[in-house]
């Protein structure tokens, strides 16, 4: 749903979808280019990708399901993954053209990410097997850049740089470039790694395996930032990478250049949250409203609230010069009325 100040409310889509669960990243189901030019989202009733852009125009990316997708930081180029008659692919979707084209056929894709130099997918030969990372560059042959045995769980790369860091069976490695030997640089305690990420220049990792948040400073140690006992469900950097942020359904923290920042989720659990892009702070899914967290200045703004008492808000972001709202009926009332 979008929401202008000076239009009433627009429904873009609404669907049925029991199969979505925490367990399934969101970016899978609901997605923003960096620029607020473009939504994507998936339908799980027809298995596909849908893009509007704010020029009106829509496309559909039939064969996407449940597959990883992501937009590329300068809002240019989606990729998907897909299976496309019996056969898995990774498609680049132009976002000016709305043309597709296959990058590369590779067997079992999990996860995707891009860095300077194109797109990182996370594969396995076959089910059960090798673990790989293979890099898709913008153009030219896909190059592996490493192949382990089964247990890499996440990756994630320098969006402004090539650096990549991978978590395999407790070991964190890092691929400082293209074609560099993997570098042991850590472990992770308390479980698999469930989220990651990386400041754009490669300096900085942050990461949690479902409680706590914990961070590796250029070649420094791992060292834990948030409690253990913390749910930690999102983790970002500022597009200039100089501030790292992270939440919980108790709180939101913000911290830069040693300073740090608290945004409790008391009375109103936070739910999502992202950097915005076009002006300094976050926006904050915090219970029934979304909010301008600005932590610099201590302020917190309430921008819209839903008011309507049967539907959960999952998340939200900046769209169209309005706010694009992502809700859900709870699945215990659902019945038979449809679910966005």
């Amino acid at each position: 749903m979008l929401r202008r100040m000076d239009a009433p409310d627009r429904e873009i889509v609404r669907l049925r979808d029991d199969r979505w669960v925490d367990s399934l990243p969101s970016q899978r189901r609901f997605q923003v280019s960096p620029d607020a030019r473009i939504l994507a989202y998936t339908r799980p009733d027809t298995q596909a990708l849908e893009l509007v852009r704010r020029d009106g125009r829509v496309a559909t990316i039939a064969h996407v399901g449940e597959q990883d997708i992501r937009i590329s930081p300068d809002g240019k180029v989606l990729a998907a993954g897909r299976w496309v008659q019996g056969l898995p692919i990774i498609t680049r979707v132009d976002l000016q053209s709305f043309e597709a084209s296959t990058w590369a056929e590779l067997p079992n894709p999990s996860w995707i990410e891009f860095c300077a130099d194109g797109l990182v997918v996370l594969h396995s030969e076959q089910l059960g097997g090798d673990s790989c990372l293979t890099l898709l560059p913008w153009s030219g042959a896909p190059q592996r850049l490493a192949q382990v045995t089964w247990g890499l769980s996440r990756f994630t790369v320098a969006k402004a740089g090539n650096r990549i860091v991978y978590f395999h069976r407790g070991d964190i490695y890092a691929i400082e470039r293209p074609g560099a030997e993997p570098e042991k640089i850590g472990r992770v305690e308390g479980g698999i790694v469930q989220n990651a990420e990386m400041s754009p220049d490669g300096r900085t990792v942050a990461f949690t395996p479902g409680r706590g948040l914990y961070v590796i400073e250029g070649a420094g140690p791992v060292t834990l930032a948030g409690p253990t006992e913390e749910n930690v469900h999102s983790i970002w950097f500022s597009r200039d990478g100089t501030a790292l942020a992270w939440g919980s359904r108790d709180r939101a923290v913000w911290r830069k250049n040693g300073e740090k920042r608290t945004l409790a989720g008391v009375d109103a659990p936070i739910v999502a949250m992202r950097f915005l892009q076009a002006s300094p702070g976050l926006i904050v899914t915090r219970g029934n409203q979304v909010q301008r967290w600005s932590p610099e200045r201590d302020e917190v703004e309430t921008i819209t609230t839903l008011d309507d008492e049967g539907r959960d808000l999952i998340g939200a972001d900046v769209f169209d010069g309005g706010i694009v709202l992502w809700t859900a009926t709870p699945w215990q009332d659902a019945g038979l009325r449809p679910r966005l």
